[in-house]
């Protein structure tokens, strides 16, 4: 699934490598500004990720499907007791359950923008 008016976006990177290649898009999908921890994302973005370890070429999650486990990590509680909001510019974090080269499910933690995901 391609959507329209794709536009590749550099991102940071951390200690000299690249962490991520992304696109942006609009794609018309739900909103996920909705989402619920437990909840089923499809990836509609082109993001290849290369921080798993057995996929050092990368780790494609365009169509991929995964779980919300953190919907808005800037709503951070702080083991102080009072909430900080974080200045995070990828703010949902999800788990992907995916089958490694080996034959054994990895699972895969990912943080994405919202505009690259669509709720399922």
């Amino acid at each position: 699934m391609q959507a329209t008016g794709v536009q590749a976006r550099p991102v940071a990177t951390v200690g000299g490598r690249r962490t991520a290649t992304r696109a942006a898009s609009s794609n018309g999908a739900r909103p996920v500004a909705a989402l619920e921890a437990g909840s089923r994302i499809r990836v509609t973005a082109p993001v290849k990720v290369y921080h798993v370890a057995k996929f050092k070429e990368g780790l494609d999650l365009q169509g991929r499907e995964a779980t919300v486990l953190k919907p808005d990590v800037r709503d951070y509680k702080h083991h102080d007791g009072k909430k900080h909001e974080l200045s995070a510019n990828l703010p949902v974090q999800v788990q992907f359950q995916v089958d490694g080269p080996d034959g054994k499910v990895i699972k895969v933690l990912a943080h994405l923008a919202e505009d690259e995901i669509e709720a399922l």
